[in-house]
């Protein structure tokens, strides 16, 4: 309140002093407020060695602890010093293969320790990764294939088929294990400096085309360094360090955070399969065994994984990492209730490298008088942000802008886009003669107490779906195309059980179903990315400049998408309850026997509702894996009719061997010549 006071008599003297003066360029801060803000809240320097890259971190930790676990996959484990020599040489056979700085290599396979061993094997013949995910559907890996130009595929048999048009340039890690047996275990001599790439990671574009990012060595060491030095580890030690889950896909750098964190520091990084991924008892049960130390996780995925287990399993025993999505004070306390590791929330747009803001969450949430949600927090060390106005002006604390981001962390940009890379990536704008670059976020942001940061939304119809980016206009764009859309609107609401919906609002005179816009869209882009609705409407609502209306539309989901009562029929008592939990689950009351649940607007992580309720309803221990072998009501039933009989076998058998074993030999005798 003192500051908002000082603001307005600011604001009245110089309205007073220059009456002409346009309000646009009143100027809201003292100077020693400028500083404080652009100054005092960014003094993040540290002396963090960002002269090698992060396989010579890897190589460092390999010298110092070599018989450590390293990586651990189901049953396979690889101490440091074996992922060390597979990675050696698949590195030599790439090199023979022309890789080198500056080429990328195309990385397809699935969650499991070769994926590690195969990226560090990349870094080591000094190209760079591009991370593939394997249920990308065909259309949009051919286009990432295609845009980075990758001269070589690392891949496994498994997945041969996606590839069917990429020729010689396919190395098949189960396939070709005898090309690699002659090739030394050495560390090779990659000629990769820290300026060179580390990767390209793909996220949404609003023009309907994927935005490829390229990351520096240098990047991801600082993140690394500072990182480690947040969780109390030394980069490289001398000692075993923590136990870190990897739950998070390759494809987007919310899951990078375990992998260069365990590697550079003697931490055994965990590969979760994912049979087990999204089931809280299963991975819960494989916490506790393995002793996780360290869970990175989206909000989402957290909120389901709880929802599913045991929390005091699933939560790690010292670090909860959140980031991808908004964290909200509900789950903090259910953590802090359940657990007793420490929450970080992370944030940061892939374009600055993993998490360039960290918040010590349960050390301050005092924070929670001032935010609606957990904050950003505050620059990691070697990160710069600013928050500016529409005339990239600084704003005092607690007025909204346009959070920049400058530092170690900003990447080279947009593969193949100068003008895409300099509309985001600018000198900086408070003093173009440092030459620091900065990152144009688009993110709506405040500074809180302290240089706190609060992300406050979007400046554009960019939006988080289980914590991967999304550019609601690629939907629209790809939706468009389809011959039967003349116009399509995509918007974002939240559902009754606190997910994420997207929804689709269709100008389609022919109406065409839902079904076949689902397949057009799965087509294209991934799955995450499909609609959970379809509303049709003859025409869109207009604001007062003739621009289509958002806020109107979300205001016509219930009018036009108002749910319809679930078919009259003869139900069982079981079909009755499963109807009753995925009307909870879903938000909808259209639900009938044979629906199938994912062309509801069903998911893996609303999955994990279901079954959770599933398994509390019925008290049978349903696997995860049901929903998706049997996606409706009826299919549902029948699966829990089975375990259920069984379970009642077994009891039976069980009671009748209880009551064999309590009979004499004498009695068994009896009992057995009467039945002869």
């Amino acid at each position: 309140m003192e500051g908002m006071a000082a603001c307005f008599e600011r604001l009245l003297r110089q309205v007073a002093q220059n009456p002409g003066l346009p309000a646009s360029d009143l100027e809201l801060l003292a100077e020693g407020e400028r500083r404080e803000i652009v100054e005092g809240f960014n003094q993040t320097r540290e002396e963090y060695r960002l002269d090698l890259c992060f396989h010579h971190m890897f190589e460092q930790q390999v010298e110092r602890t070599p018989h450590l676990t390293a990586l651990v996959h189901g049953e396979q484990r690889l101490t440091y010093a074996e992922a060390n020599a597979r990675a050696n040489r698949l590195a030599h056979y790439l090199r023979t293969r022309g890789v080198k700085p500056g080429v990328r290599v195309g990385l397809f396979v699935r969650r499991s320790a070769d994926m590690i061993v195969s990226l560090l094997g990349i870094l080591k013949a000094g190209g760079a990764y591009v991370p593939l995910h394997p249920d990308l559907p065909q259309a949009r890996l051919a286009r990432q294939i295609e845009e980075t130009g990758v001269p070589i595929l690392v891949t496994e048999l498994g997945l041969l088929d996606r590839l069917a048009e990429s020729g010689g340039r396919i190395f098949c890690l189960d396939r070709d294990q005898a090309l690699l047996a002659a090739q030394p275990d050495t560390n090779p001599e990659s000629g990769a400096t820290p300026a060179d790439p580390i990767y390209v990671i793909f996220t949404s574009g609003s023009t309907g085309i994927p935005k490829g990012v390229v990351t520096r060595h240098e990047n991801v060491v600082n993140y690394t360094q500072s990182i480690c030095r947040q969780l109390k580890q030394p980069v490289p030690s001398s000692a075993a360090g923590l136990g870190f889950a990897n739950v998070s896909t390759l494809s987007a750098d919310l899951g990078n955070t375990p992998i260069f964190a365990a590697l550079a520091s003697g931490g055994c990084l965990h590969m979760i399969g994912d049979e087990v991924l999204m089931d809280g008892q299963a991975y819960g049960a494989l916490a506790e065994r393995e002793q996780i130390d360290v869970l990175k996780i989206a909000p989402s995925h957290l909120r389901a994984l709880l929802a599913s287990g045991d929390p005091a399993k699933v939560l790690p025993r010292k670090h909860l990492i959140v980031g991808g999505e908004r964290l909200r004070w509900d789950v903090v306390r259910q953590v802090k209730e359940a657990g007793r590791c420490a929450i970080m929330n992370h944030y940061s747009p892939t374009e600055t490298t993993i998490g360039c803001v960290t918040c010590d969450v349960d050390g301050n949430m005092w924070l929670e008088s001032f935010a609606a949600v957990a904050p950003l927090g505050r620059p990691i060390g070697n990160t710069v942000l600013y928050v500016l106005d529409r005339k990239l002006r600084p704003v005092p604390v607690g007025v909204p802008g346009e959070l920049f981001i400058g530092g170690a962390g900003v990447s080279n940009g947009y593969l193949n886009s100068p003008e895409m890379t300099a509309a985001r990536f600018l000198l900086d704008p408070l003093n173009p003669e440092s030459g620091r670059r900065f990152y144009r976020s688009g993110d709506r942001a405040r500074f809180l107490p302290r240089g706190f940061v609060e992300f406050l939304g979007r400046e554009d119809d960019q939006v988080k779906v289980r914590g991967f980016r999304v550019e609601l206009g690629e939907i629209e764009a790809v939706l468009s195309r389809h011959p039967a859309v003349k116009h399509a609107v995509v918007l974002l609401k939240e559902t009754p059980v606190g997910d994420q919906a997207l929804t689709a609002y269709l100008v389609a005179p022919g109406k065409p179903a839902p079904g076949e816009l689902r397949g057009f869209l799965g087509r294209q882009v991934p799955d995450y990315m499909v609609p959970a609705g379809f509303v049709f409407l003859d025409s869109f609502p207009l604001n007062a400049n003739g621009k289509i209306d958002r806020r109107a539309l979300a205001a016509l989901v219930h009018a036009v998408t108002a749910p319809e009562a679930a078919p009259a029929g003869s139900l069982g008592p079981m079909e009755e309850a499963l109807i009753g939990i995925w009307r909870e689950v879903l938000g909808r009351d259209d639900i009938g026997v044979d629906d199938n649940f994912f062309e509801l607007g069903g998911h893996s992580l609303l999955a994990t509702l279901v079954i959770s309720r599933v398994r509390a309803a019925f008290q049978v221990q349903v696997p995860l894996r049901s929903v998706f072998e049997a996606p409706t009501v009826a299919g549902l039933a029948e699966i829990i009719a089975k375990i259920q009989a069984e379970a009642r076998e077994e009891e039976e058998l069980a009671s009748l061997l209880r009551e064999v074993e309590g009979l004499s030999d004498e009695e068994a005798r009896k009992l057995l010549d009467g039945e002869a």
